[in-house]
């Protein structure tokens, strides 16, 4: 089990769950949070953005970090570069649904597609040295 019963859980929030934000969550009992949505592809480019949003306070128990995207090879490069991070729990978006991640076959489009999820979601398995979740 990755959280106890009765935990409180601070998921990914495009734009806020920052270091600052996810403190202000910890002081009011929330131990499990994670970064904001990454998209795979960004990560795998090396997009400079991308990797600001991968910082841990030092003072951080518990962080999940989480992925979107739909290419293979992108997931499969994001999962390495992930691996050299400090994190608890890598989680792959299955249902972001704004316009613009739908667009490109992520999030809530991919879920409409089982057998394309479960091949993503098995790619990030084999290569994340992290427990790997999905929602």
């Amino acid at each position: 089990m990755i959280y106890p019963s009765n935990s409180l859980v601070l998921a990914p929030l495009s734009g806020f769950t920052d270091p600052p934000y996810r403190r202000s969550a910890r002081r009011h009992g929330c131990r499990y949070a994670f970064t904001e949505m990454l998209d795979a592809g960004s990560l795998a480019m090396g997009n400079g953005k991308t990797d600001k949003m991968l910082v841990r306070d030092d003072d951080e128990s518990w962080l999940g970090v989480q992925l979107v995207g739909a290419d293979l090879a992108h997931l499969a490069k994001a999962a390495e570069i992930l691996n050299d991070g400090n994190f608890d729990v890598l989680d792959f978006n299955l249902g972001c649904p704004a316009p613009k991640v739908v667009r490109k076959g992520e999030g809530a489009k991919l879920a409409e597609d089982p057998e394309t999820a479960a091949r993503t979601f098995e790619v990030l398995s084999r290569i994340s040295r992290f427990p790997v979740t999905a929602k």
